[in-house]
């Protein structure tokens, strides 16, 4: 078994493929880790930013 990469992560909670951090080489791959397990799920959100439309508008 292997750890997931810092991008491999970013997929699994949404991110677009382009995404860096902006100071890859300062950010220590742990507190990447940290940032990216501390975010919320972007399908998550917009999911519930459209159900939420959704309702006000019906």
């Amino acid at each position: 078994m292997r750890k997931l990469t810092p991008k491999e992560c970013l997929r699994l909670q949404g991110f677009p493929e382009d995404f860096n951090f902006l100071i890859d080489n300062i950010v220590s791959r742990s507190n990447q880790y940290k940032q990216i397990g501390n975010t919320v799920s972007i399908p998550v959100v917009t999911a519930i930013a459209k159900n939420i439309k959704k309702t006000l508008l019906t």
